[in-house]
C-alpha cells in the first residue's frame, strides 16, 4: 500500500512539474515575441506586428500569460481575431476565480461573453452568482439566463429572499418567481409562505391565500389569514368557519370562535357553546379523569387521527362535546350488549299481552303503555303495530322510533320508517335513516326515496360530508344541482374549492378544460379560467385555452408572457384570434434581443418591421458587427452596407468592408474618406488593397498636406476656444453691445482662459440683434479677442473682457482646410 501510495504521488509530483515547466516555456516564447514586437514597431512593420500577434495568442494559457499579451500588445482594437481566440480559449480553461481576472484584462473584449458564460456556468450558489452580477454592466446578455439558473440555488425562505434581492426589479409575472413557488409552496410552513407573499409583493401567486389558510394551526391562525386576505371570507365563508372550529377545544377557544363566526352553522354554534357550560365542562372533566389509560391512549389518538386530516376530508366532520361522544359511545355499547335472549324475552312478553288483549283479559290502551318498554328490535316494533294498530298515535310511534333508532343499522332504520310510514313521527326515522349513510350514494338514494323538500334539504347536507373529491363533486352535483348552484351555499363553495384546486393540480389544458366542462353549468367559464391558465405553455395549449375560456384581456399579457420564445414566435405568427395574435406580435417585439429576434420580426411581422429595422440598424458600432448582422439578415444588405461604409475609420475596417461588401462603387470614397485619417504606410496599403491607380502622387500629397494643416487647425483652435455669451444688457450701439454676465466655454474646459463664471464686464464686437431678448442677450460661438481695463461706478479700474467673431488666424487655417477637403471631394480615381 505504501509503494502504491508513493507512486501515485510521483505521478502528480511529475505531472505538476511538467505543467510548470510547459507554462514557463510559453512564457519564455512571450519574452521573445515582446522583443520582436518592439523591433517591428520601429520599423513601422504592421505585417510582422500582425504575424506575432497571431503566433503569440498560441502560448497563452493563464492569468501570467494573459497579462503578457496584453503588456505586448496594448492597443488592439475589441474585435481583433487573435485576441478574441485568447479569451475564448481562456474561457474554456481558467477556474472560475481566474475568469474573473481575465474581466479585469480584457474588459470589453467582443469575446468577454464567453467568461461571462463559463462563470456562471461554474457558480455553485446563489451568493457567487451575485458575485458576477455585481461586475457586470446591466445590459449584459447574461442577465437572459442568469435569473434560471439563480432558480436553481433557491429552496427555502431565506434563499428566496435572496433572489429578490438580487434581481430587485421584477415583471408582474415573472416566470422563475412562479418557478419558485411551484417548487417551495408544499414545503413552507404558514409563517414564511406569508413572508413569501411580502418578498414578492409585485406578484399574485395563484390561491396562496387558500394555502397559508390551509396551513392554520389554530384558531389564531384562521382569524390572522382572514384578516391578511379578506377575500377569502368572501369567496370561502364555509371553508373559514369549518377550519376555525377545527380548532376549538376549550373555553378560550370556543370563544374566540363565537366572537368571530357568530352567523355560523348552527351545529358549530352549539358545539362552541357546550364548552362554555359549567356543568357540561365539569360532567366532561369528571368522566374524562374516570377513564383507564388505555382510554386516554385511544381517545388522543382519536383526536390526533381527527386534527391531522387534510381540509378536504374534514370540512363537513362536525365537533361534539367530550360528554356528548362518550354518551354515544355508552348508547352503543349498552345496545351491543343487549343479549339475544332479552331481545326474545320481551318479544314473548308482547306475545303474552296479544293473548290478554284476544282474550279480553286486559284492556288495548292500558297494555299499550306498559308494552312500550318491550320493543327493542324491529321483529317487535312490528308486532306491536300488530297489537296495537287501532290504539297507536303518533305520540306513541315518536317514542318507539327515538328509543330504537340509534341502535339499529340504517337497514333496520329504514324497516322502522316502513312500520311507521302513517304517522308524522316517521320523519325523526326518515331522517336517522339518512344520517346513517356510509358514502354519497346512500345519500342520493335515501334523497331519491324521500322527496318531501325537508327530507331533500337534510340529504344535501348529509351528501356534503362526502365530498371528498372531484368525482364526487361531480356527482353531488349532478344529483342537487338546483342546491349547489346557489351561489352563497355552503355546497356551492365547498365543491367550487375541489374545482379550483384540481384544475391547479392538472397537468395539461385538456385536463383543465374537461374539468371545468363538468361544472360550468354552476361556474362560469370566467371564474374558472385563472387557475387553468398557468397550464398555457404553447400555441396549441393556448388555441385549446381560449375556444373554452373567455380569456379576458385582463389575463392574456400574462399567459403569453408564459410561452417559451419559439411558441410565442408561432403565436404571434398566426393566431386564429386576431386580437391575441396582434398582443403576441406586440409582446414578442418587445422582448426581442437578439439578430434572431429581430430577424423573426422583420420576416413576419410587417407592422414592426421598420422599427425592428431601425434598431437593427442603430446597434452597429463597427464594421465587423456590420459583417455579423450583413450574413445574419442578408435581405438588409443594401442598408446595412451604408451603415458599414460610415464605420469604415481606419484600413481595418476598409479591409472588412471590401472583403465582405460589393464595395466597387464605394472604393473612391473609402479612399477619399481615409487620406484624411491614414498615415503614408497605411494610405499606400489601401490604394494597392482598392486598386487604385489614377493621381497616386496626388493622393499622398492631399494626405501630407491635409494632415499638416489639419495639426495647425488643432493648434489654433485649442489657442481660441468658443465661448457662450449671456447676461443683462447695460448699453449697446450700432456694433457694440457692453453686457454684465457670464462666458460659458463651449469646445474647452472650464478653466481656459477666457471663462468667466461670475457677472463681469463684456464687451461684444458686431453682434448679432436677433440675439437680444428685451434686456438680456444670450448667444454661442464667439470668440476672446482681448481683455482690457475700463472705469467702474466710482472711478476705479475694472477688467473688461472683449469678445467677437471668429479671429483671423483661425479663420484661415480654417479656409485652407476647406479647401483641402474641396480637393479631395473633387479628386478622380
Amino acid at each position: 500500500m505504501v509503494k502504491k501510495t508513493t507512486a501515485i504521488l510521483f505521478i502528480l509530483i511529475f505531472l505538476f512539474s511538467a505543467v510548470s515547466a510547459a507554462e514557463e516555456q510559453n512564457m519564455q516564447k512571450l519574452l521573445q515575441i515582446e522583443k520582436e514586437v518592439q523591433t517591428a514597431e520601429e520599423n513601422h512593420d504592421i505585417a510582422k506586428i500582425n504575424k506575432l500577434k497571431e503566433e503569440a495568442a498560441g502560448y497563452v494559457n493563464n492569468i501570467k500569460t494573459a497579462e503578457k499579451y496584453k503588456k505586448i500588445f496594448p492597443d488592439l482594437p475589441n474585435h481583433d481575431s487573435d485576441l478574441n481566440g485568447v479569451v475564448e480559449k481562456l474561457a474554456e480553461t481558467l477556474n472560475r476565480k481566474e475568469l474573473f481576472t481575465i474581466m479585469e484584462i480584457f474588459p470589453d473584449v467582443h469575446s468577454i461573453s464567453d467568461v461571462h458564460r463559463s462563470i456562471l456556468d461554474q457558480s455553485k450558489s446563489l451568493k457567487e452568482i451575485h458575485e458576477l452580477i455585481d461586475k457586470l454592466p446591466q445590459n449584459n446578455y447574461v442577465f437572459h439566463s442568469i435569473k434560471s439558473r439563480a432558480v436553481k440555488f433557491v429552496d427555502d425562505i431565506e434563499s428566496a429572499e435572496y433572489f429578490k434581492e438580487i434581481f430587485p426589479e421584477l415583471d408582474s409575472y415573472d416566470k422563475e418567481v412562479r418557478e419558485i413557488y411551484r417548487k417551495l409552496k408544499t414545503r413552507l410552513t404558514r409563517e414564511e409562505l406569508i413572508k413569501f407573499n411580502q418578498i414578492f409583493d409585485s406578484q399574485k401567486f395563484n390561491s396562496i391565500d387558500n394555502l397559508i389558510l390551509e396551513k392554520s394551526q389554530n384558531i389564531s391562525d384562521v382569524l390572522d389569514t382572514v384578516e391578511r386576505y379578506p377575500d377569502l371570507k368572501t369567496y370561502y365563508p364555509s371553508k373559514i368557519e369549518k377550519m376555525a372550529y377545527k380548532f376549538v377545544e376549550d373555553r378560550n377557544t370556543a370563544q374566540l370562535f363565537l366572537d368571530n363566526f357568530s352567523d355560523s352553522d348552527t351545529r358549530y354554534i352549539e358545539g362552541a357553546e357546550k364548552y362554555l357550560d359549567e356543568d357540561y365542562m365539569r360532567e366532561d372533566e369528571a368522566d374524562t379523569s374516570g377513564k383507564t389509560d388505555q382510554q386516554e391512549t385511544s381517545q388522543t389518538q382519536n383526536k390526533s387521527v381527527e386534527g391531522s386530516g387534510s381540509a378536504d376530508t374534514n370540512d363537513n366532520t362536525y365537533k361534539t362535546g367530550k360528554k356528548d361522544e362518550q354518551r354515544i359511545d355508552a348508547d352503543k355499547s349498552s345496545a351491543n350488549n343487549i343479549s339475544a335472549e332479552n331481545k326474545t324475552d320481551d318479544y314473548n312478553k308482547l306475545l303474552k299481552v296479544e293473548e290478554k288483549i284476544n282474550a279480553g283479559k286486559t284492556e288495548e290502551s292500558s297494555a299499550m303503555r306498559d308494552s312500550i318498554n318491550y320493543v327493542n328490535s324491529i321483529k317487535s316494533a312490528k308486532k306491536f303495530k300488530d297489537i296495537f294498530y287501532s290504539s297507536l298515535n303518533n305520540r306513541t310511534a315518536f317514542d318507539i322510533i327515538n328509543n330504537l333508532k340509534s341502535n339499529l343499522s340504517r337497514e333496520d332504520v329504514y324497516q322502522l320508517t316502513l312500520i311507521f310510514s302513517e304517522f308524522p313521527a316517521v320523519r325523526d326515522a326518515i331522517y336517522s335513516y339518512i344520517d346513517k349513510s356510509r358514502n354519497l350514494d346512500e345519500v342520493i338514494d335515501a334523497s331519491k326515496q324521500f322527496t318531501d323538500h325537508k327530507y331533500q334539504s337534510k340529504s344535501q347536507k348529509k351528501g356534503l360530508e362526502f365530498v371528498s373529491d372531484l368525482s364526487t363533486a361531480y356527482k353531488y352535483k349532478k344529483h342537487f344541482f338546483e342546491h349547489v348552484e346557489i351561489g352563497n351555499t355552503a355546497a356551492n363553495s365547498k365543491i367550487y374549492d375541489f374545482v379550483i384546486a384540481h384544475l391547479n393540480d392538472a397537468e395539461n389544458i385538456d385536463e383543465a378544460v374537461e374539468i371545468s366542462g363538468k361544472f360550468d353549468d354552476i361556474y362560469s367559464r370566467a371564474s374558472m379560467e385563472k387557475a387553468a391558465s398557468d397550464l398555457v405553455v404553447s400555441k396549441e395549449s393556448l388555441r385549446k385555452f381560449v375556444s373554452y375560456y373567455p380569456a379576458e384581456n385582463v389575463w392574456m399579457e400574462s399567459i403569453l408572457k408564459q410561452l417559451s420564445d419559439s411558441e410565442l414566435l408561432e403565436t404571434a405568427r398566426n393566431f386564429e384570434k386576431k386580437d391575441i395574435e396582434d398582443k403576441a406580435r406586440s409582446i414578442y417585439f418587445n422582448q426581442s434581443e437578439t439578430y434572431q429576434e429581430f430577424k423573426n420580426v422583420i420576416n413576419y411581422f410587417p407592422e414592426y418591421k421598420a422599427e425592428a429595422v431601425d434598431i437593427v440598424l442603430n446597434s452597429i458600432d463597427n464594421v465587423d458587427e456590420a459583417v455579423e448582422i450583413k450574413n445574419f439578415i442578408p435581405e438588409l444588405t443594401d442598408h446595412i452596407k451604408k451603415i458599414a461604409f460610415d464605420k469604415v475609420d481606419n484600413l481595418y475596417s476598409a479591409e472588412v468592408f471590401k472583403n465582405n461588401f460589393d464595395a466597387d462603387d464605394k472604393k473612391s470614397a473609402v479612399v477619399k474618406k481615409l487620406i484624411r485619417r491614414l498615415n503614408k504606410n497605411d494610405l499606400a496599403e489601401l490604394i494597392d488593397l482598392y486598386g487604385i491607380s489614377k493621381n497616386e502622387d496626388k493622393i499622398y500629397y492631399l494626405n501630407q498636406n491635409y494632415r499638416r494643416t489639419k495639426q495647425e487647425y488643432n493648434k489654433i483652435s485649442a489657442e481660441n476656444p468658443q465661448f457662450q455669451l449671456q447676461g443683462k444688457i447695460e448699453d449697446r450701439t450700432r456694433n457694440e453691445l457692453y453686457i454684465w454676465g457670464k462666458a460659458i466655454p463651449l469646445n474647452a474646459p472650464p478653466n481656459v482662459y477666457g471663462t468667466l463664471l461670475d457677472d463681469s464686464n463684456i464687451y461684444v464686437v458686431d453682434y448679432d440683434k436677433n440675439n437680444i431678448n428685451a434686456n438680456f442677450y444670450a448667444a454661442q460661438g464667439k470668440y476672446l479677442l482681448k481683455k482690457t481695463t475700463g472705469k467702474g461706478n466710482l472711478g476705479q479700474n475694472v477688467p473688461v473682457w472683449i469678445y467677437g467673431d471668429m479671429p483671423e488666424e483661425l479663420k484661415n487655417i480654417e479656409n485652407e482646410l476647406m479647401k483641402i477637403n474641396v480637393e479631395i471631394n473633387n479628386l478622380e480615381l
